[in-house]
């Protein structure tokens, strides 16, 4: 399962921009979904106004495709790729 971690010193903060979007790549496996989720809530919880873009890749075992990296890109501010199992 998900471990709850305590995390010490970190302030709620207006990033500069605004919205901050932030990338969140599914690498699929096991519990990735939930580990990004938790990371979400904890993100949505610290910096005010952001904004998230979830993605999944199609396989574990192969790198995303190239039009979904392109697009994460395009699109976030900053991407978390997120483990599993």
């Amino acid at each position: 399962g998900i471990r709850d971690y305590k995390v010490t010193g970190v302030q709620t903060c207006a990033l500069p921009i605004s919205p901050f979007v932030i990338g969140l790549l599914d690498n699929h496996k096991h519990n990735s979904d939930a580990v990004l989720e938790r990371l979400r809530e904890r993100l949505a919880a610290k910096i005010e106004g952001a904004r998230f873009i979830r993605m999944k890749k199609p396989e574990a075992g192969k790198g995303a495709p190239q039009a979904m990296l392109d697009e994460l890109a395009a699109r976030c501010d900053t991407v978390v790729n997120g483990i599993g199992d």
